[in-house]
């Protein structure tokens, strides 16, 4: 499982904060997991990642607040346990 699989998998078990859907599953929409997929699975030749910064701009109500909320709850809870798997593998 890539990076990116390993950050889509885990947000996708979080639950959604506010609107119609609050406290049901977080589902990415497929260009939020383009997204993912382009920013955390962009390595070059040695398997270091190659994106450093990344900015999402996009118009209003869009999903942007809950999208970023679940890439940030990837850093705090987990996903740094996940990229030490990776790079134990």
């Amino acid at each position: 499982m890539t990076r990116a699989e390993k950050m889509i998998a885990f947000i996708e078990t979080l639950r959604t904060p506010d609107g119609a859907g609050v406290g049901q599953p977080f589902v990415l929409r497929g260009w939020q997991k383009a997204i993912i997929r382009e920013v955390y699975d962009a390595e070059d030749g040695e398997g270091r990642r190659v994106v450093r910064q990344a900015v999402l701009s996009m118009s209003r109500k869009n999903g942007k607040p809950a999208f970023v909320e679940s890439n940030l709850n990837c850093f705090e809870r987990g996903f740094k346990a996940a990229s030490e798997e990776t790079a134990k593998d």
